[in-house]
């Protein structure tokens, strides 16, 4: 082991410390690479900072003015649900001190007035507790609008009913966003809040009617409307209780609903914390009112927090290789310009004794490397007519294989490329070109990736990324639906199949008509197989065409001129991986084409194929 560290490292000391010019390019490449890694670093450690700092800071004041325009909100609600000028009137009709009908009719025309002085109440109800009935309205009874009236002996056992009674202030406001069964007669999947008032005598200080408001989200989007809310973060409007009246994002919203994510809440001090969840960490920004207490939580996470940082690192490490390559290229410049007449004439002489004997020295200056340089030449002149044309031939069939090994392409640098035609593109805000360019730079690494078998869901997003490409083609023409089981995307299967379908679809039916295509591709369990479908709503096959197809893909070696290879390889694949399990199965009438193929035994029993 030591003898073949020692000999390495003996080539390395030749290679760089035989030649004055290569250790002059040692010496400067070693300082520029540490220069670049240096302020790449530094800037990135900056960047990172600011960026933190400035998403802080950019969202502590988006959520106190939004909390500041809530509380305006609420405020505004309250003003509506209180009686004011009307209440002699209204305790009036309660107290039955009017007739009943008269009494009726105002309390109607009393819910009426306030339905129609604002857009975000989808619902409008009044409780009358000595009569146990009560008035509604609503815009989702899919009926003409107007004041009903209903009985109900249960509303008084309701939580909120008996929370309203209770309240100090004579008010609750119920969060409704998850739906709960009530007795009222309104639809609550538009609506995120009731909002109760309990009318009392000012005499006895008992109740006599519970107003109830229950308020869509027309005027919470507009509040909400300026908020970023992209990549994953996460937004909750959360009570003083704890109670959640929205979230953007149902679907994460029980990952934040545990009792120590609220209790962090509820702590005094930077209004900031780290959150971690599903195995996501985020930064956790709240705000909390003056007034009505309502906490908004603003979940950041941190991938975004520093995205900008790495844009930037990835941007100045590529543009540091640029520069380093441009500065490699000028100290070697350098070095040759130092070292040149000695370069030169060593070269000469290197190559003379290799049989070349058609050179040339060019004679610079007077000193002694050029007196020696016009010796050199008359030696030359002298044996000249001693050329060996077979060293010419081997010479001429080195230069071939090195120009052949310079044309091969490097897939990596190829990538590479799209990258950075990708950010150049982002920095022009040409956004289409870098989302083509950015779908062709993964479609490429997915080809290459040398896996036979991949997740279903991996080939997905495959498809997904081939299809920005080909709609940049077709536009509207063409769409494409997935009708998927959640429980066969971690299914492993042949790499490329599906996209072959989808591709085989576009070719022989979008491509060939004027009309719009609409390609569905399925993926369920059926029984432990699982079956993969693509269907298209094209002209079909026409019988002879499909016996054609049917022939070449059973045949062994068949030669088609008509161009079925892809399915044919396809079919081939099956084969190898499934044995006789799978194989591609073509079905098709004036309606359309199904090509479909089977993943026996869940994608578990797979022959070894490489």
């Amino acid at each position: 082991m030591k003898n073949i560290v020692y000999i390495v490292l003996n080539k390395i000391k030749c290679l760089f410390f035989k030649k004055l010019a290569n250790k002059l390019v040692l010496l400067f490449s070693a300082i520029i690479i540490l220069t670049i890694i240096s302020l790449t670093f530094v800037s990135y450690k900056i960047i990172e900072k600011e960026s933190v700092k400035n998403i802080i800071d950019g969202n502590r004041d988006n959520l106190t003015l939004i909390n500041k325009n809530i509380e305006s909100y609420f405020n505004d609600i309250n003003q509506v649900s209180l009686p004011n000028i009307k209440y002699d009137n209204i305790m009036n009709a309660l107290l039955g001190v009017t007739d009943e009908l008269s009494a009726e009719v105002y309390l109607e025309d009393y819910i009426r007035s306030m339905f129609y002085s604002r857009n975000d109440f989808e619902g409008i109800c009044l409780y009358i507790v000595e009569q146990n009935c009560y008035y509604y309205i609503t815009r989702g009874d899919g009926m003409v609008l107007k004041v009903r009236k209903a009985y109900n002996t249960d509303v008084p056992n309701e939580d909120w009913y008996i929370r309203t009674i209770k309240s100090k202030n004579n008010v609750y406001i119920e969060s409704l966003f998850m739906a709960k069964k009530r007795t009222y007669s309104i639809n609550q999947e538009k609506c995120f809040f009731a909002y109760h008032r309990a009318i009392k005598n000012i005499v006895d200080k008992k109740p006599y009617a519970v107003l109830s408001f229950f308020c869509n989200y027309s005027i919470w989007n507009e509040i909400i409307r300026n908020t970023s809310l992209t990549d994953g973060e996460q937004l909750i409007f959360m009570g003083e209780d704890g109670s959640t009246f929205y979230s953007n994002n149902k679907d994460n919203y029980k990952y934040f609903n545990q009792p120590d994510f609220k209790a962090r809440l509820q702590k005094q001090g930077t209004n900031m914390f780290d959150w971690k969840s599903e195995d996501k960490s985020y930064l956790t920004i709240y705000n909390a009112s003056d007034s009505m207490k309502f906490r908004l939580v603003k979940l950041i996470p941190y991938k975004k927090i520093y995205s900008a940082a790495q844009t930037n690192r990835s941007l100045g490490t590529f543009v540091g290789c640029i520069i380093l390559v441009i500065s490699v290229i000028l100290v070697v410049l350098s070095a040759n310009a130092i070292t040149k007449p000695v370069k030169k004439l060593t070269k000469k002489m290197h190559s003379f004794s290799e049989g070349r004997f058609d050179l040339e020295a060019k004679v610079e200056g007077n000193d002694e490397i050029a007196e020696l340089t016009i010796q050199f030449n008359l030696m030359v002149a002298k044996i000249n007519d001693l050329i060996n044309e077979e060293y010419k031939t081997k010479i001429e069939e080195k230069n071939a294989i090195l120009k052949a090994l310079e044309a091969e392409l490097n897939p990596h640098f190829l990538y590479n490329a799209l990258q950075a035609i990708s950010t150049t593109a982002l920095k022009i805000e040409a956004f289409h070109i870098s989302d083509m360019v950015d779908a062709l730079a993964s479609t490429f690494r997915y080809t290459i990736n040398g896996k036979n078998l991949v997740r279903l869901e991996n080939e997905i997003k495959y498809i997904d990324d081939y299809l920005i490409i080909q709609k940049a083609r077709f536009g509207n023409r063409l769409t494409v639906t997935y009708e998927m089981d959640d429980n066969v995307l971690d299914v492993l299967i042949p790499k490329i199949s599906i996209q072959i379908l989808v591709e085989n679809s576009i070719k022989h039916v979008l491509e060939k008509s004027f009309t719009s295509v609409a390609i569905i591709i399925k993926a369920y369990l059926e029984g432990n197989d699982i079956l993969i479908s693509v269907s298209d709503n094209g002209p079909g096959i026409s019988p002879e065409r499909f016996k054609q197809i049917r022939f070449y893909m059973d045949s062994e070696n068949g030669q088609n001129e008509n161009k079925a290879i892809g399915l044919k390889n396809l079919d081939t694949r099956l084969h190898l991986l499934y044995k006789e399990k799978s194989s591609l199965y073509i079905e098709s009438d004036g309606t359309g084409t199904t090509i479909s193929f089977i993943i026996p035994d869940g994608g578990n029993k797979v022959e070894k194929y490489n």
